[in-house]
Order: C-alpha cells, then structure tokens, then sequence
C-alpha cells in the first residue's frame, strides 16, 4: 500500500492496522489453498479418476483471491482512495511515469 501511496504522490499514508493481517492471513489460505489441491489431486489419481480440472479449478479461485484482497487492502487506506476517486486519470499517470522511470522519483 505505501508502494502504490508513493507511486501517486502521497508520502505518509495511514495503513490500518488490520492490513498487514489480512495480508499474512490470505498467503496462508493460498498455501492452504494449494497444499489441499496437491493432496486432492494425487488422491484422485491414485483412484484412477480425472485430476486435471482439480489444480485449474484452484488456480481460478487463487487468481480471483489474488485480485480481491489487494481490493480489500486497498480500502484500509483511505488517502489511496480519495486520490484515485478524485483523479483517476492523473494517478494512473503517475503511476505510470513512476514505472518508467524505474521508481526513481
């Protein structure tokens, strides 16, 4: 959150407190996540039925993970918020020179 606070030009922003919970809490349901797939899958093949759609099946429940919790962590930071909503061409022009010049500014 600080990353993408610099990347649109706010300095300090306040991150709560739960965020870096939430953080810590989801890496661990994605191993979770992927430990149980592991296990389902070899249990499936040794059964000798389809295992194929068991690691797709969580890969997608892993990518819509990965993309709703930063969501999430995003809202426990509600300068980003205010900044996007207010101007969301000019943050995401920020954003961009901020990665093209290498995170340099």
């Amino acid at each position: 959150m600080r990353l993408t606070a610099n990347m649109i030009g706010i300095d300090s922003p306040e991150v709560a407190p739960w965020v870096g919970t939430l953080g810590v809490v989801s890496g661990l349901a994605i191993l979770l996540l992927f430990a149980i797939t592991l296990l389902w899958s070899i249990q499936r093949m040794r059964a000798r039925k389809l295992a194929f759609w068991v690691p797709l099946a969580a890969g997608g429940i892993a990518v819509v993970l990965a993309l709703v919790i930063p969501m999430i962590a995003l809202a426990g930071t509600p300068e980003i918020m205010q900044q996007l909503e207010s101007d969301p061409s000019g943050s995401l022009d920020r954003m961009m020179q901020y990665l093209q010049s290498g995170g340099m500014e």
